[in-house]
C-alpha cells in the first residue's frame, strides 16, 4: 500500500520545537511514531520539509528516526530542506539508510504507480528571484513527468501548484499535458489550511497532505 504525508519538520538534533507554531504541533514527532500505519511492505511519499537540519551532522538523528519507521520512505524536497544536496550525496544517504529514497528530477515506480514531482514555489511571488525559481521548478517538474511510465500517474509537490487566487499555473498545465490524475501537496499550516484547494479541478484531483492537517496520520492513497 502507498501512503502520503508531508512536512514532518523533524528537529531531533536542532533547537526548533514546532509547538511554537501552535498547540496542534505539541509532541508531533512522538505522535508520528505512534500513529504510523505502515508495514515493511508499504511505501510512504513525503513531499517536502523532512527536517530543520542545516548541516549533515544535524540531519543524522532525523534520518535514523525516519529509517526506524516501517516501510519505504520516498522523499521530495521542501523549502526548509536546506540539507538537500546533489543526487550523488542523496544516493549515499540511501546507501546508509536503505529504506529512504528520493525523487529528484526523476520518477520512481512504486507498486505500479509512477511517483513524480518537485518542490514548486510561491505562485504569487513577483520578484525576479521568485520568477527564476519558478521557472527552474517548472523545468524540474517536466524532467520528472517526462519519465512517467504506465497509466497510474500521481504527482507530488511541496508547494501548492494552484490556489484560490491562482487557479491555473504552469504546473497545472504540465499536469494536463502529461495526463496526471491526482496531485498531493503540502506546505500549508494552521490558518493557511483554509486557503487550500481540495477536490477535482479540470479533471485532476488535488489534496492537501501537510502533517498537521492530517493530524499526523499518513493518508492511504493506493
Amino acid at each position: 500500500m502507498i501512503y502520503v504525508m508531508s512536512d514532518f519538520h523533524l528537529s531531533l538534533s536542532t533547537n526548533k520545537p514546532m509547538d511554537i507554531f501552535g498547540s496542534g504541533w505539541k509532541d508531533h514527532t512522538k505522535r508520528i511514531k505512534e500513529n504510523w500505519p505502515l508495514t515493511e511492505a508499504d511505501t510512504i511519499i513525503m513531499p517536502g520539509d523532512l527536517s530543520w537540519a542545516l548541516k549533515p551532522d544535524e540531519l543524522i538523528a532525523d534520518l535514523e528516526f525516519l529509517d526506524s519507521l516501517k516501510g519505504t520512505k520516498v522523499l521530495l524536497k521542501g523549502n526548509h530542506d536546506m540539507w538537500w544536496t546533489s543526487p550523488s550525496k542523496l544516493q549515499k544517504i540511501t546507501e546508509v539508510h536503505p529504506s529512504i529514497r528520493f525523487v529528484h528530477n526523476d520518477c520512481l515506480i512504486v507498486e505500479g504507480v509512477s511517483i513524480s514531482g518537485t518542490r514548486g514555489w510561491n505562485l504569487e511571488g513577483k520578484t525576479d528571484k521568485d520568477l527564476k525559481i519558478l521557472n527552474r521548478e517548472i523545468i524540474r517538474l517536466e524532467l520528472s513527468l517526462s519519465k512517467i511510465e504506465g497509466d497510474n500517474k500521481i504527482v507530488f509537490m511541496h508547494y501548492p501548484p494552484l490556489s484560490t487566487k491562482v487557479p491555473v499555473s504552469m504546473f497545472t498545465e504540465l499536469f494536463k499535458k502529461y495526463g496526471i490524475t491526482k496531485c498531493y501537496y503540502g506546505h500549508l499550516h494552521g490558518d493557511a489550511h483554509d486557503s487550500r484547494v481540495d477536490g477535482i479541478v479540470d479533471g485532476i484531483e488535488y489534496k492537501l497532505v501537510s502533517s498537521d492537517f492530517l493530524k499526523f496520520v499518513p493518508l492511504l492513497i493506493n
